[in-house]
């Protein structure tokens, strides 16, 4: 899938969701307004909601996803994005926290995908935690707090698996102090894979 075509699903996606909102938009729609067959949106998007967190940044409209994916407590927030991070290792599958250092780094331009990669983790984290400050401060310090959580985690195996639910608790208190700061609209958490398959996609078209 060329670089091209991955961004006019992208392009597609955009205007559907901001067009039409969540509820209404289709894959079928989306693929005829990009020239791909749904098969090839749903092969390489994986899902009408991932192809909508890849997309929500910039998206006017999110009408309709929280009928699907309900809006996590803001008081318990930044426990549950902690515990998603113990919850990945448990399950010996990826952290996208901890896997977007490694992408940069063997990319074989790391600037641009650097840069993508924080620019959407950012836009994503801030939706996520209503940080409606220009500068985004609280979603980057909210990410840099669990990017060393993963690391620690995913990486150094700085914890037994016991020690999980006393970390979880120190490190919540941690990331809550940086959310109940915030003061705009959220919107729901992504489905656990999207971090990972946005930073691979952005990856791949480097190579």
């Amino acid at each position: 899938m060329s670089d091209a075509a991955y961004q006019a699903i992208l392009e597609a996606a955009r205007a559907r969701f901001a067009e039409d909102g969540y509820r209404d938009v289709t894959i079928r729609a989306i693929a005829a307004d990009a020239g791909y067959s749904p098969a090839m949106v749903m092969k390489l998007m994986g899902s009408k909601e991932r192809l909508f967190w890849l997309v929500a940044p910039r998206v006017a409209s999110n009408a309709g996803l929280e009928e699907e994916r309900e809006l996590v407590p803001k008081d318990d927030l930044g426990r549950e994005l902690v515990r998603r991070i113990f919850a990945r290792r448990r399950a010996g599958a990826g952290d996208p926290y901890a896997v977007a250092p490694y992408l940069v780094r063997s990319a074989p331009e790391p600037e641009p995908i650097r840069d993508e990669i924080r620019d959407r983790y950012v836009h994503n984290m801030a939706a996520i935690i209503g940080d409606s400050t220009g500068d985004r401060r609280h979603a980057k310090t909210v990410l840099s707090i669990l990017f060393g959580i993963a690391a620690s985690v995913h990486t150094l195996d700085a914890y037994e698996p016991g020690d999980d639910p006393d970390a979880i608790t120190t490190f919540a208190r941690l990331v809550q102090t940086v959310i109940d700061r915030t003061e705009g609209p959220r919107i729901p958490l992504p489905d656990e894979s999207v971090g990972i398959t946005a930073a691979s996609r952005a990856t791949q078209r480097e190579d």
